[in-house]
């Protein structure tokens, strides 16, 4: 897809995790066993047909560097295009404020500048997802949008969270960005969303089921937004209701580079510049119906983790027809014990089980002793568990010792962290 090239923000310094994210990024932090965060945006570009993507790091970015190498596991160690690694221009914010900040952009202006691509495809980092872009780029097209926004509605792990939820007008035209421009807030909002909806009412009779879609896709054309209408979702459209940016939009490269280069203190961020732009530009929303995974603290962690032990779930995410790319490392296969007992549990290579693992993911090279019980907990590589150790809603970072009979219980609420190199 030589018309579109990626480009994947990765320095989220947010530190929400009880010190997961402490020496790392959220972009970093491993998940599922053999994976981390920052796998499933670059891969879902890569199965796009992605060959050209670049990266915005945060200042720690060993972890980050070493699990990426020269992108050989993702297909783009290549002589043409190929993973760009791009530094932030200033350490993360602690509050994780600052979506797509422009100056990251500014600093490396030039990854945008040299390419010819058309399009550029912006995303985060720190969601669990498993997207093909082609459809969207699709939708953006026939809509001669300037900006695609990728949307989802809405559930409790939105609105716990600190999810922008948007104001669409019948046709999918983005009016507002953020929840606080509401139609209750913003009369000329109410008015214009009023005006839109009468206007369509009448071009919807003669249009059917083709409305929702801008007056120019086919609903037979696009799985994704058939699905989104068939659900009823265009009844609400022209409501605050809960359709939320999922961090994932599609921009015009020149009008990119535009907004870089009215990077400052009133536009310090990409979604601020979009939003100041609403009106004379042409945003529009695309719905993203799969399976979306999103963490706002350590209990989301947990939660996110253990619902990959659903057999549906993995396979939409994991390993359907676009798997999910990472680092691969040759590893022993696991072993098991004579006495050991594995059920419903993600258990990675190199491993030693002796003991008792349940509703649990253990990373690569865990090894848990005789008499050792795991219950609903998320191992990172390397850890080991003493015998005799019981472990119950537990998260234990990478490289952490567990001495003998040791009982360590959290809730689902209130997972017990320990964190990278801990003596237990």
């Amino acid at each position: 897809m030589s018309s579109v090239i990626g480009l994947l923000f990765g320095n989220d310094g947010s530190d929400i995790l009880q010190g997961l994210t402490f020496q790392r990024s959220m972009a970093a932090l491993p998940f599922a066993g053999r994976y981390r965060l920052l796998d499933f945006a670059l891969s879902s570009m890569v199965n796009s047909g992605l060959r050209t993507i670049g990266l915005v790091t945060p200042p720690h970015n060993r972890a980050m560097l070493d699990h990426l190498g020269a992108g050989k596991d993702w297909f783009l160690d290549r002589k043409a295009g190929g993973l760009f690694i791009l530094p932030g221009a200033m350490p993360e914010l602690p509050d994780g404020g600052g979506k797509f900040r422009l100056k990251d952009l500014k600093l490396n202006v030039e990854y945008l500048q040299k390419d010819f691509a058309e399009n550029v495809i912006v995303s985060g980092c720190n969601h669990i997802f498993n997207m093909d872009y082609r459809a969207a780029l699709a939708f953006h097209e026939k809509q001669r949008a300037d900006i695609t926004v990728i949307v989802k509605k809405g559930s409790d792990i939105f609105q716990r969270g600190e999810r922008d939820r948007l104001l669409l007008a019948p046709d999918g035209e983005v009016l507002a960005l953020r929840e606080e421009a509401s139609l209750g807030e913003n009369a000329s909002l109410r008015e214009e969303a009023s005006q839109r909806e009468w206007a369509s009412q009448e071009e919807d009779a003669s249009l059917g089921e083709n409305a929702f879609l801008g007056r120019g896709a086919s609903l037979e054309e696009n799985a994704f937004l058939r699905e989104w209408v068939l659900q009823g979702e265009e009844a609400s459209l022209a409501r605050p209701s809960g359709t939320y940016f999922i961090d994932m939009l599609i921009i015009r490269r020149r009008l990119l580079l535009e907004m870089i280069a009215e990077e400052g203190p009133e536009i310090p961020d990409l979604l601020t510049a979009i939003e100041m732009g609403l009106g004379r530009l042409r945003v529009f929303a695309f719905p993203f119906t799969g399976y979306f995974g999103t963490i706002n603290s350590v209990e989301d962690y947990l939660a996110r983790s253990m619902e990959l032990l659903n057999p549906d779930v993995r396979k939409e995410v994991l390993t359907g027809q676009n798997r999910i790319h990472t680092k691969i490392v040759d590893n022993p296969p696991t072993k098991h014990g004579a006495h050991a007992k594995v059920a419903n549990s993600l258990i990675s290579s190199g491993c030693t089980i002796e003991g008792e693992v349940y509703n649990s993911i253990l990373s690569r090279g865990v090894v848990v002793e005789p008499g050792a019980v795991l219950k609903n907990c998320v191992i990172m590589q390397k850890s080991s568990i003493a015998a005799g150790v019981l472990l119950e809603y537990v998260i234990l970072d990478k490289f952490v010792k567990v001495h003998a009979g040791k009982v360590l219980k959290g809730s689902r609420n209130a997972p017990f962290v320990a964190l990278k190199g801990s003596l237990v």
